[in-house]
């Protein structure tokens, strides 16, 4: 991923802040996610 590439490579980073950052940016994938699953088994629910 792009922010690990920044966090790891960039010695001015805070590492706390890009490892926050990470987080919340996989939190939000993962969120993600879950409502096109969601989303997609009431469409075959319908279906």
């Amino acid at each position: 991923m792009i922010v690990n590439d920044l966090c790891g490579r960039s010695k001015n980073y805070d590492v706390n802040f890009c490892h926050k950052n990470n987080v919340l940016i996989h939190r939000g994938i993962a969120t993600m996610k879950q409502a096109i699953s969601t989303d997609y088994q009431k469409i075959i629910a319908s279906g």
